[in-house]
């Protein structure tokens, strides 16, 4: 991933672009205070015309605050209509320097706001169920080295209405998963499904009763590892015992375990040529600061998404094994 000095030498525009967003920010401040003040005294000229009128102190003694109020809720009404308009001229501005800083630091990057991981995509992983409401956004794309990758933040929840004996209705939400959806070719030609998810099952049952629990579900056969270390913290399952091994070489435990130990909850699926890792609660990224230069707001983009970009690297994912390209 390049710098973003490198990201601003190659499109100098970038320095015009951050400086048109905090113009627009800057002009936001007096308008603002403007707007609250002429409201506040339009309030009160109308109370004050108002007031008149129930006094019977004259007709006008009553209409002179009230056009003066008139007036005044207008002018407020018209600073407001420019404070939107600045307010969407910045963020529209911050959204052009995001999607521009990605593109240029990531080969093949790419910044879509609005898509996102489809659900279809996490069910096809096996790792979580399907949810009663899903939302995926903030989709990035880039390729490191020989391997293509895309990342995105995830919410799915189910929801569940319930009534008491008076009719009253509560909305209860259980999150099924919440965080950031990593999706990577991976370096190994393989056919199966294999998935890696904690073993809360015999760390909480104890080996022999945890064994037999992770076996009764419907997730595969469950697949033994000579790694002590790997199988303290995940369980595997897979559809094939010999490929699930051949995917999961001792160095590629190790690296999961590595990356277990910063991420809880990790779980990480391989199907259809891919690697999937479900990042639970993971920070979120590419959003605004208080970067007074161009080059520090880039410099912050790019370091809310390095941890997603570094896997790649951390999974040792460019290592291309015989024949996959």
């Amino acid at each position: 991933m390049r710098t973003a000095r490198e990201v601003l030498s190659a499109d100098p525009s970038l320095e015009a672009l951050f400086a048109e967003m905090r113009a627009a920010e800057e002009a936001r401040a007096p308008l603002g205070c403007t707007a609250a003040a002429a409201s506040l005294f339009a309030v009160l000229l109308l109370f004050g015309s108002c007031s008149a009128l129930f006094d019977k102190s004259g007709a006008i003694a009553a209409i002179v605050p009230a056009v003066a109020g008139i007036g005044l809720a207008i002018f407020a009404v018209t600073r407001l209509f420019r404070l939107s308009t600045q307010s969407d001229r910045a963020a529209a501005c911050f959204g052009r320097f995001v999607r521009r800083t990605v593109e240029l630091a990531l080969d093949e990057g790419q910044y879509l706001p609005g898509a996102g991981i489809p659900e279809s995509i996490i069910l096809a992983s096996g790792l979580y169920p399907s949810g009663d409401e899903y939302d995926s956004g903030d989709l990035v794309g880039g390729k490191e080295g020989s391997t293509s990758f895309h990342f995105a933040r995830v919410l799915s929840e189910n929801v569940e209405i319930e009534t008491d004996s008076d009719g009253n209705e509560t909305e209860n939400r259980t999150t099924v998963f919440s965080g950031v959806w990593f999706v990577a070719d991976f370096n190994k030609h393989f056919h199966s499904r294999t998935r890696v998810v904690p073993d809360t099952a015999e760390r909480l049952f104890g080996k022999r009763l945890g064994r037999w629990m992770q076996n009764a579900g419907n997730r595969g056969k469950l697949v033994e590892l000579e790694s002590p270390e790997f199988e303290r913290m995940f369980a595997v399952y897979s559809d094939s015992q010999q490929e699930a091994r051949y995917v999961l070489s001792p160095a590629l435990m190790d690296r999961l375990t590595a990356l277990g130990r910063k991420h809880r909850g990790l779980r990480a699926a391989f199907h259809d040529g891919c690697i999937a890792l479900a990042l639970p609660d993971a920070p979120a990224y590419l959003r605004k600061t208080s970067a007074s230069t161009a080059e520090a707001l880039a410099a912050a983009l790019l370091r809310s998404i390095s941890p997603y970009v570094s896997l790649v690297s951390a999974l040792d994912l460019n290592t291309r094994i015989w024949t996959k390209e």
